[in-house]
C-alpha cells in the first residue's frame, strides 16, 4: 500500500514585509490558515519580527502558537471546507485553476516541461511574470497593503530587543520561563 506523503506548510520569507513589521503577524495568520486548511501535517509560521530580531522570544512564540491557536481553538481543520460558498475565494480560484491549465497545456505544446527548460522559455517566461509583477508592485498598480499602501512608517521600528520595542520588563517566573509584562503605558486605551 502507498503511503501518504508528509506535507509541510512552511510561510515564505519573502511575505515579511520591513516597514511596518506588526502587520507581519497577520500574515503569519493567514499563512497558517492557507496550510491548515490545505491540509498540510505540519504549519510553519515565521516570528514576524524574524528579519529584524533573529533571536526573538516573543516572535518565536507567536508564530508557533498561532497555528495551533487556528487549529486547537478556532476549529478551522474540523469545517469541511471552511471558504466554500465565498464568492470571492471561489471566483479567484476558479481563476487561477484556468490559468494554470492554461499554463500546463503551453508547455505540453513545447513539448514538455524538460523541453520547455531546454530551450530556456519557461525560465524566460517566469522572468517575465516576475519582472511584471514587480512593476506593478512599484507603480501601484498591484497594491500590497503595509508595503505599498498604507504603510505605517510612524510605528515603532524594530530595533534592540522585543522587551525595547514593547515597553516591557522581564520576569522570571517560578517554573524558569520568563514571563513579559507590559507596562501601563502599553495597555492604555485597550479596556
Amino acid at each position: 500500500s502507498l503511503i501518504p506523503p508528509y506535507v509541510v506548510s512552511e510561510m515564505a520569507q519573502r511575505v515579511l514585509v520591513q516597514t511596518d513589521p506588526w502587520v507581519n503577524m497577520i500574515r503569519a495568520t493567514y499563512s497558517g490558515f492557507a496550510g491548515l486548511v490545505g491540509g498540510a501535517d505540519e504549519v510553519r509560521a515565521r516570528p514576524f519580527d524574524e528579519r529584524f530580531l533573529p533571536e526573538s522570544t516573543l516572535g518565536r512564540r507567536i508564530a508557533t502558537n498561532t497555528p495551533r491557536v487556528l487549529s486547537e481553538e478556532a476549529h478551522v481543520t474540523d469545517v469541511f471546507d471552511p471558504l466554500g460558498g465565498s464568492f470571492a475565494v471561489e471566483h479567484v480560484t476558479d481563476s487561477l485553476a484556468r490559468a494554470a491549465w492554461d499554463e500546463v497545456r503551453a508547455i505540453e505544446a513545447e513539448g514538455g516541461l524538460m523541453q520547455a527548460m531546454n530551450t530556456g522559455s519557461f525560465n524566460a517566461k517566469l522572468e517575465r511574470a516576475r519582472s511584471e509583477l514587480v512593476s506593478r508592485i512599484k507603480s501601484k498598480q498591484t497594491p500590497i497593503v503595509g508595503v505599498s499602501v498604507f504603510p505605517l512608517t510612524s510605528e515603532a521600528q524594530l530595533s534592540g530587543t522585543p522587551e525595547d520595542v514593547l515597553g516591557v520588563t522581564r520576569s522570571p517566573s517560578s517554573d524558569g520561563f520568563a514571563v513579559l509584562f507590559a507596562e501601563d503605558a502599553f495597555l492604555e486605551g485597550t479596556s
